[in-house]
């Protein structure tokens, strides 16, 4: 049995996903990822509202 490059791979990275945690993490890694996810689920949030024409419409 053959196992696919994607087979491979997925593995990989649950194997990198579950011992992410363990790591010791700065703080100031932490804080920086929090900045980033917020900046971009606000970066999204305004793509969404300005939509396809670009009209921005807070009412």
């Amino acid at each position: 049995m053959k196992l696919g490059f994607n087979k491979i791979a997925f593995v990989l990275f649950l194997a990198v996903l579950v011992a992410l945690p363990l790591l010791p993490t700065p703080e100031f890694w932490i804080t920086l990822a929090n900045y980033i996810g917020l900046y971009a689920i606000v970066a999204l949030g305004l793509v969404l509202l300005t939509g396809i024409g670009g009209m921005t419409s807070f009412g």
